[in-house]
């Protein structure tokens, strides 16, 4: 049994679970798709399409695709499908249904290149996350790729033993903090995620079971972004770049503003020469950034765009992504300009 929970706004499945927001979701009947595939979708899973997504989301496994009256869904849990569970609240408050989406995309249209990837993907948008896996999530996505990344929460949810499934589709929820905190250190070790990312999940994980509060605290609207973001950042293994996403994906602090070379990018063909001496010409030269200097664009970024400079940035990053494809293939992109550089000329 199917349900459909209706949509009447702008809204596209494939570029919001494709984009590298979350980790969780899987083609069904593509499920060994390759990294450089993820967020290129064949045309069975656009907009229109017949293609079904899997994915988890607390409790649930669930099976969604989009239809011309909005997203078509079953549920799955640890007795099987279930057709006496409703989602809609779920998911609706999941894919940020409950955004003013239009007022969003009138006042980013004021700016020209943000109004441009807003006309190219329309129904792009961000993701409410659940607050704990998202930022073990993002642990695991310093200095990784997406496919490894979608390996590793795979590989952590299993620690769970809490198996859900849907037909023949079997999934693991993902674990509780105190989970994480009972397991044998050899056991986080075999998981092989690498660097240092199993000693910082687990002081997140002891952090939270010692404060269980103090994500939800982080969530309240009247916490300021800019201070969210700080106050994760002094956590092992954090960093700016994944102290903003924590923030914008499942706290709800629509000002963050995620730093990477994609954006990077991007703001390379801007006029900012208003970003402090020094700077600019980083950015510029598509540098690394220190710290610090991520929390200077990100300033600049809210000064720029506003309220909504996260989904701005993540605009400009699908805009900018998809087109390392195209210069790494054919040797030349009307974006990024030949080999890959971003076009010289910048925009106003």
């Amino acid at each position: 049994m199917t349900r459909t929970l209706p949509i009447s706004q702008p809204f596209d499945l494939a570029l919001s679970l494709e984009m590298g927001q979350a980790f969780r979701w899987q083609r069904i009947g593509d499920e060994e798709v390759r990294n450089r595939d993820w967020g290129d979708p064949p045309e069975r899973w656009r907009k229109g399409g017949s293609g079904w997504y899997s994915g988890v989301l607390e409790r649930y496994l669930v099976h969604a695709r989009q239809t011309d009256d909005g997203i078509e869904y079953r549920v799955g849990d640890s007795e099987g499908e279930r057709h006496d569970i409703d989602l809609d609240r779920r998911l609706h408050a999941y894919f940020r249904l409950d955004d003013d989406i239009e007022a969003i995309y009138g006042d980013l249209r004021q700016d020209p290149v943000v109004a441009e990837a807003i006309e190219r993907y329309p129904g792009l948008r961000l993701l409410r996350q659940e607050r704990w896996e998202c930022l073990a999530s993002y642990l695991c996505s310093k200095r990784n790729s997406i496919r490894s990344t979608k390996r590793n929460v795979e590989d952590i949810a299993k620690l769970s033993s809490r198996r859900v499934s849907l037909g023949s589709d079997q999934r693991f929820l993902f674990p509780r903090a105190q989970v994480l905190t009972s397991q044998r250190k050899d056991t986080l070790l075999s998981l092989n995620l690498g660097l240092d990312r199993v000693p910082n999940i687990v002081l997140m994980a002891q952090t939270i079971v010692r404060d269980p509060l103090m994500l939800d605290r982080m969530g309240d609207p009247l916490a300021p972004g800019p201070d969210i973001v700080r106050l994760l950042d002094g956590y092992p293994g954090i960093g700016p770049k994944i102290a903003n996403c924590v923030a914008l994906m499942s706290l709800d602090k629509l000002d963050a503003f995620p730093v990477d070379r994609w954006v990077l990018r991007a703001l390379a063909r801007y006029d900012i020469s208003a970003m402090e001496p020094g700077l600019a010409e980083k950015v510029a030269s598509l540098s690394d950034l220190t710290g610090f200097q991520q929390y200077r664009v990100a300033d600049w970024a809210r000064s720029r765009f506003g309220p909504y400079a996260g989904y701005a940035g993540q605009y400009l990053f699908h805009w900018v992504e998809p087109h390392k494809e195209l210069a790494s293939h054919k040797g030349s992109c009307p974006v990024c300009g030949p080999s890959g550089s971003p076009s010289p000329d910048p925009l106003p």
